[in-house]
């Protein structure tokens, strides 16, 4: 075996136990007399800088900028930009994880103080054998003496109460104010999106496209509405997988928020399109509980379960037209100017 050392010169293998450092210098390249010379005319202070010599200038790279291209240069968009797919993605992201966070303050800020109502229901004698009649007045009479007691004010019997009630409305501050600061973020980050100026003018400007958005994401990744109703908790209950007791496991947390948003919101409002659909779908479901057992409680019409059901045959119109006008949106956009109007004019369909 003939090694090559880094001199170009051969030398015979002795046998085995040649270093593994012998064994790689096969592999090295000799220097040709060309090269030698060229690096001996160089100086060290050439050789630390070969980028600059003259013989090297054709092959100096210029330095790539880092910065990002400000408005109006070239690879960069003239206008409001935040409309891109990228801002979008962005923004449904933080929405996103705000309202998981919002749900979070909203599941714990009334903890204490419900389970301090339960501790004065449990005082009064409330029992769940009682009947409904019966339980709904202790809850009340409960709700009164907690509200009482806030105030700093004691009803007969309930003088125990008042340092209790203080400290559940202390523990309660902090994650009122914390969540008073996460709503405001949303409501910032919801005018960013392309339908801001539709929903502002149907749901108001308040967090309910935040919350939306935050429990649906992006709104062009559902191919039709019928699958966005599905992710809010909407569709049918035979739409969602069983779980092994049988129960079918329906996103029960996404539907109170679109309750609280969407429906209760609009019915407060009295909005001149949605609200009127929501009494023509009441009575005709009080009309079918004169007939049919289905709509029936105790042999009469179930007002309740009619009121229910055309609250979620309205928050489903809703959703729809929204997610029509987050199509018809163009994206990415260059101005909220120029989105086009809602459509209300199909709510009968």
């Amino acid at each position: 075996m003939r090694i090559v050392d880094r001199d170009g010169s051969a030398s015979a293998d002795s046998g085995a136990g040649h270093h593994v450092g012998d064994v790689q210098s096969i592999h090295a390249r000799p220097k040709t007399p060309r090269k030698r010379k060229a690096k001996a005319e160089r100086g060290p202070a050439d050789q630390d800088n070969h980028g600059t010599h003259p013989d090297n200038v054709s092959r100096a790279k210029p330095k790539r900028r880092r910065c990002k291209a400000a408005p109006g240069e070239e690879g960069q968009p003239v206008g409001d930009i935040r409309g891109s797919p990228a801002d979008l993605a962005t923004t449904c992201h933080a929405l996103k994880a705000l309202q998981s966070r919002r749900r979070h303050l909203l599941r714990g800020k009334d903890r204490n103080m419900l389970a301090l109502g339960s501790l004065v229901r449990r005082s009064l004698d409330w029992r769940p054998d009682l009947s409904d009649k019966e339980r709904e007045h202790i809850r009340s009479k409960a709700a009164a003496a907690v509200a009482a007691a806030l105030k700093g004010e004691a009803e007969p019997g309930h003088e125990w109460l008042i340092p209790f009630a203080m400290v559940a409305a202390d523990e309660r501050a902090p994650s009122v104010k914390l969540l008073a600061n996460i709503e405001k973020e949303m409501i910032g980050l919801s005018r960013e999106l392309p339908v801001y100026e539709w929903s502002r003018g149907v749901l108001g400007e308040g967090t309910a496209l935040a919350v939306i958005v935050g429990e649906a994401g992006d709104l062009n990744n559902y191919s039709d509405p019928a699958k966005l109703w599905k992710r809010l908790g909407l569709a049918p209950k035979e739409a969602y997988p069983q779980a092994a007791s049988g129960a079918h496991m329906t996103p029960k947390q996404r539907r109170s928020q679109i309750w609280v948003s969407v429906g209760s919101n609009l019915l407060r409002k009295l909005h001149p399109v949605y609200k009127p659909l929501y009494d023509q779908k009441k009575a005709e479901y009080l009309a079918r509980g004169e007939a049919e057992p289905f709509w029936q409680k105790d042999g009469k019409p179930d007002r309740l379960h009619a009121h229910n059901a055309a609250l979620r045959f309205m928050e489903k119109r809703v959703l729809k037209h929204l997610w029509r006008a987050w199509r018809a949106a163009s994206i990415p956009v260059t101005s909220r100017k120029d989105m086009p109007p809602a459509d209300l004019s199909e709510v009968a369909e």
